[in-house]
Protein backbone atom coordinates (compact mmCIF):
# COMPACT_ATOMS: atom_id res chain seq x y z
CA UNK A 1 0.00 0.00 0.00
CA UNK A 2 1.12 3.55 -0.73
CA UNK A 3 -0.40 6.92 0.08
CA UNK A 4 -0.23 9.94 -2.18
CA UNK A 5 -0.03 12.94 0.15
CA UNK A 6 -0.52 15.84 -2.22
CA UNK A 7 -1.08 16.19 -5.94
CA UNK A 8 -1.21 19.90 -6.68
CA UNK A 9 -1.30 21.86 -9.91
CA UNK A 10 -0.94 25.64 -9.64
CA UNK A 11 -4.25 27.39 -10.38
CA UNK A 12 -2.84 29.18 -13.44
CA UNK A 13 -1.76 25.80 -14.89
CA UNK A 14 -4.97 23.84 -14.26
CA UNK A 15 -7.06 22.52 -17.13
CA UNK A 16 -4.06 21.53 -19.25
CA UNK A 17 -3.83 17.85 -18.35
CA UNK A 18 -0.99 18.27 -15.86
CA UNK A 19 -2.89 16.56 -13.03
CA UNK A 20 -3.60 13.57 -15.25
CA UNK A 21 0.04 13.35 -16.26
CA UNK A 22 1.27 13.65 -12.68
CA UNK A 23 -1.09 10.95 -11.46
CA UNK A 24 -0.25 8.67 -14.38
CA UNK A 25 3.48 9.09 -13.82
CA UNK A 26 3.09 8.48 -10.10
CA UNK A 27 1.22 5.23 -10.69
CA UNK A 28 3.67 4.03 -13.34
CA UNK A 29 6.70 4.54 -11.12
CA UNK A 30 5.48 2.68 -8.04
CA UNK A 31 7.25 -0.54 -7.15
CA UNK A 32 5.48 -3.71 -8.24
CA UNK A 33 4.98 -4.60 -4.57
CA UNK A 34 2.52 -1.70 -4.19
CA UNK A 35 -0.93 -3.07 -4.93
CA UNK A 36 -3.11 -0.35 -3.41
CA UNK A 37 -2.79 3.42 -3.78
CA UNK A 38 -4.72 5.74 -1.48
CA UNK A 39 -5.28 9.48 -1.61
CA UNK A 40 -7.66 12.15 -0.40
CA UNK A 41 -9.11 15.50 -1.40
CA UNK A 42 -11.68 17.95 -0.09
CA UNK A 43 -15.34 17.21 -0.76
CA UNK A 44 -15.71 20.46 -2.73
CA UNK A 45 -12.73 19.74 -5.00
CA UNK A 46 -14.95 18.52 -7.82
CA UNK A 47 -12.20 18.64 -10.44
CA UNK A 48 -9.95 16.44 -8.30
CA UNK A 49 -12.78 14.01 -7.61
CA UNK A 50 -13.53 13.73 -11.35
CA UNK A 51 -9.85 13.13 -12.10
CA UNK A 52 -9.52 10.41 -9.48
CA UNK A 53 -12.73 8.70 -10.59
CA UNK A 54 -11.51 8.78 -14.20
CA UNK A 55 -8.37 6.98 -13.06
CA UNK A 56 -10.42 4.29 -11.31
CA UNK A 57 -10.26 5.46 -7.70
CA UNK A 58 -13.22 4.60 -5.48
CA UNK A 59 -14.34 6.49 -2.41
CA UNK A 60 -13.67 4.54 0.79
CA UNK A 61 -14.83 7.01 3.44
CA UNK A 62 -15.07 10.64 4.50
CA UNK A 63 -13.66 12.38 7.54
CA UNK A 64 -14.89 15.73 8.85
CA UNK A 65 -12.50 18.61 9.35
CA UNK A 66 -12.63 21.44 11.92
CA UNK A 67 -13.12 23.82 8.98
CA UNK A 68 -16.58 22.35 8.32
CA UNK A 69 -15.96 20.26 5.23
CA UNK A 70 -15.10 16.60 4.76
CA UNK A 71 -12.03 14.94 3.32
CA UNK A 72 -12.90 12.31 0.76
CA UNK A 73 -10.61 9.28 0.94
CA UNK A 74 -10.19 7.17 -2.18
CA UNK A 75 -8.35 3.99 -3.05
CA UNK A 76 -7.37 2.08 -6.18
CA UNK A 77 -6.17 -1.48 -6.59
CA UNK A 78 -3.12 -1.55 -8.86
CA UNK A 79 -2.29 -4.41 -11.23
Amino acid sequence: MAELGRLIVAPDRQGRGLGSRLLGLTESRLPATVTDLRLFTGEFSTGNLRLYERFGYKETHRTPTPAGYALVHLSKQLP
